[in-house]
């Protein structure tokens, strides 16, 4: 089954997202931040990365791409 890294920090808007994406038989791990996108990328691998370019914390989602793509070469984005 295809794994998902949803990184958004609106919390409604990830629920409706991971829902929808589940319902669909993906597996989905959702996070707020970019700092704990490129955590759990470092943890596990994912097929997908679906990140709002514009989160909170030292890493906006841009940061989190480029540093997850190092982790994750062929991950997609």
């Amino acid at each position: 089954m295809p794994n998902i890294l949803l990184v958004e920090d609106v919390e409604q808007l990830s629920a409706v997202l991971v829902d929808l994406l589940e319902e669909n038989r993906y597996q989905v791990e959702a996070v707020s931040r970019g700092d704990e996108a490129v955590s759990r990328a470092q943890q596990r691998s994912f097929h997908l990365l679906l990140t709002d370019v514009r989160i909170p914390g030292p890493r906006d989602g841009v940061t989190a791409l480029e540093a997850i793509q190092k982790i994750q070469p062929g991950i997609r984005c």
